[in-house]
């Protein structure tokens, strides 16, 4: 069971490193870190609005990303 359990946690660390990089990448000035990435949309006001929404998405999802990669981190740990 824990075999299964273990697969099952590395497929799910695969798919969250894998959306995390969609939506930061590797920061090159501090090794391990990631930088979120912004996506310019324009130079008008709604656009400025429309990039601050996305980025406030942006973060609480890899904020909750990174929490569940933690869990998954450690549920490995005790598996080992």
């Amino acid at each position: 069971m824990s075999e299964e359990r273990k697969q099952s946690l590395l497929q799910e660390k695969a798919t969250i490193l894998a959306e995390l990089k969609r939506h930061r990448k590797n920061d090159p000035r501090i090794e391990g870190i990631l930088a979120t990435q912004y996506e310019d949309m324009g130079s008008e006001i709604d656009d400025d609005v429309h990039e601050m929404e996305t980025a406030e998405v942006d973060a609480a999802l890899v904020d909750t990303l990174s929490r569940r990669l933690e869990d998954i981190d450690a549920e490995l740990a005790s598996l080992s």
